[in-house]
């Protein structure tokens, strides 16, 4: 299916929708958050950096927004029972989980490959892709629970066409 290109969603279209966004604190992660409140998402943002989920929080509320849920997280550092908590949270709160937006990740060191250190090669997978994967193993039974859940994750055109010197990231 095709998008017209003068698309406009409803003002309600994520209305009673919950929507967990990984990396929601800045960049891709924050825009889409605000977007989707916007059409009526509760959203819980997740993100290592306090800070930005808090800026991210105060930008929400000046733009008369459902405030989101924050939860603080780093994901390089967790292991799979921080994630199962995410999901106890979920169900506890909402039970359910209509969408996920599998967002956070870093881009690591732009080297040749010889000079690319192994522990920022596994931090860049840690973050990118194992994260993704036990956030989104862990999140499955409140997803499982919603009537039409999504799962989405972000990608980057490096990861189709490689770029010198992007190493673990393309």
């Amino acid at each position: 299916m095709t998008l017209p290109k003068n698309y406009q969603a409803q003002k309600d279209a994520l209305k009673e929708k919950v929507i967990l966004i990984s990396g929601g604190g800045s960049g891709i992660g924050k825009t889409a958050g605000l977007i989707f409140a916007e059409h009526g998402a509760d959203l819980i943002l997740l993100g290592k950096n306090k800070t930005n989920l808090e800026s991210t929080y105060e930008e929400f509320l000046d733009r008369n927004l459902k405030p989101p849920l924050l939860h603080i997280m780093d994901l390089e550092q967790s292991n799979e029972s921080n994630f199962q908590e995410i999901n106890n949270v979920i169900e506890k709160e909402f039970g359910k989980l209509d969408g996920l937006l599998n967002n956070a990740g870093i881009l690591g060191d732009k080297t040749p490959l010889e000079n690319y250190k192994i522990d920022v090669w596994k931090k860049v997978f840690d973050i990118n892709v194992h994260a993704s994967f036990l956030l989104t193993k862990s999140l499955l039974p409140v997803l499982k629970a919603a009537e039409n859940s999504s799962i989405i994750f972000t990608s980057s055109g490096v990861g189709k066409v490689g770029k010198a010197y992007w190493g673990a990231y393309s």
